[in-house]
């Protein structure tokens, strides 16, 4: 019988990889966006009972915390985020399902995934990271490459509506399986960290050839996905590889870039009906014709112009409590008093946090994050060498990581990646061997 020990931890982390990269919305109707979660989610509470069995059991340890990120860092937040929803239900009389489900619960969940990547991480943590990488990796350009493949083919008539439909949503940008295109903005981010740098260090992880299919499809999935700040991490992510990995970037990012592009600009040629490309028009839409009820207006909506309306109005909320906000959901809320309707949520992880928790959530947050940024600086300056090759690769590219999104944060709300969550418990987590008397429990 195959050691449990071994395969547990490796069949986690491979699902894990793959399941996090799926969203589906439950309980939308008009009034209400609905519950995004993601495949994973449904998975959770299982994976919950089996750890807990195994740490009450005393078959595994409880996490220790890389200083100076620790437990204490979880709970003030825990504490911001519970003041928060009882700061909206004082001032509203009320809890919305978007305050109570997707927000305050949804944390738990969060803290839940960085858990269980901590609890792999320091019982485990010389075995888990081939088996998260690599599903991480292939899942992405599988179902990545397909969709915009799709997209192109529709565009031309050679892929049937029907068909079509059960491929990729009805939009007209790349948004793979994660439910939102600046959801797979980060996760694309964070993904071409991940598969240059560990092909560059372990082409035994991540092959090679693997790399110069990702950078061929590079230009065609960043034009199809249109997140402007995408363009901009591709912009530092290209120039910081090219400093660090320079015969890796001439060898095997910047042709492949090259080819990319030359074939996906011959694809948008201007005799091509369906599939018109406006870059940098309105968060740079991509407007697929064919996908659309015909009866409606074909046009580049107007998204910064709400964006900008979201902004004021929750600027001007927070001025009227700078301090401790305006209550989870106080925000949004505050658009119908201000506009007289419901705009959209606040698309800004940071700017969500000032309006709805304060300058004392904000400072909470930002502490949190530099909390984290200075556990992981050292292994990223590759000073503590008593890590595995494989593993110091991970807590580079997980400091990266990191730096995406704290640039995705200041233009999108993406706090709620789930996929984040759970890299950070990985990497931040001290493995059993190396914890020592410092270590926070």
């Amino acid at each position: 019988m195959p050691d449990l020990k071994i395969s547990i931890p490796a069949i986690l982390c491979a699902t894990f990889a793959i399941f996090l990269q799926v969203q589906i919305t439950l309980f939308e109707t008009t009034d209400y966006a609905g519950l995004r979660i993601n495949l994973a989610d449904l998975l959770l509470p299982f994976t919950g009972i089996f750890i807990l069995y195994s740490l009450l059991s005393n078959k595994t340890k409880w996490p220790h915390w890389q200083k100076p990120f620790g437990i204490l860092w979880l709970v003030a937040l825990t504490v911001v985020m519970t003041l928060s929803l009882m700061n909206g239900y004082r001032l509203s009389g009320e809890l919305s399902s978007w305050a109570l489900l997707n927000k305050f619960t949804g944390w738990f969940i969060l803290i839940a995934y960085l858990y269980a990547g901590a609890w792999l991480a320091t019982n485990y943590a010389e075995i888990t990271i081939r088996p998260l990488i690599k599903p991480f990796v292939f899942c992405f350009l599988l179902i990545s490459s397909v969709s915009a493949v799709s997209i192109i083919m529709v565009g031309y008539d050679l892929l049937p509506l029907s068909l079509a439909r059960l491929i990729i949503p009805d939009y007209y940008q790349l948004e793979s399986m994660m439910g939102n295109r600046n959801a797979l903005a980060f996760l694309f981010a964070v993904i071409t960290v991940f598969i240059t740098i560990f092909s560059a260090r372990h082409p035994d992880i991540i092959p090679r050839w693997s790399l110069i299919l990702f950078w061929s499809f590079f230009p065609a999935l960043l034009c199809l996905n249109g997140s402007r700040a995408m363009w901009l991490a591709a912009v530092l992510l290209l120039i910081y590889l090219g400093i660090t990995n320079k015969q890796i970037f001439l060898r095997f990012i910047f042709l492949p870039i090259l080819f990319g592009s030359i074939f996906f600009v011959s694809v948008l040629h201007e005799g091509q009906r369906n599939l018109i490309f406006t870059p940098f028009v309105s968060s740079s839409k991509l407007y697929n014709h064919t996908l659309r009820d015909t009866k409606e207006e074909q046009h580049i909506h107007g998204g910064d112009n709400a964006r900008m309306k979201i902004i004021e109005s929750s600027l001007e909320r927070w001025q009227q409590s700078p301090i401790i906000g305006a209550g989870i959901g106080g925000g949004v809320a505050y658009q119908q008093v201000k506009y007289g309707e419901t705009i959209d949520v606040i698309d800004n992880s940071m700017l969500w946090i000032l309006t709805d928790m304060g300058l004392i959530g904000l400072v909470t947050f930002l502490a949190c994050f530099a909390a984290m940024l200075a556990a992981l600086w050292p292994y990223f300056l590759e000073k503590k060498q008593a890590l595995s090759p494989e593993r110091q690769t991970f807590l580079i590219c997980t400091f990266l990581m990191l730096l995406v999104f704290g640039l995705f944060s200041l233009v999108h709300e993406i706090l709620y990646s789930r996929f984040l969550w759970f890299i950070l418990g990985l990497a931040l987590a001290l493995p059993h061997q190396h914890q020592t008397k410092s270590s926070d429990p």
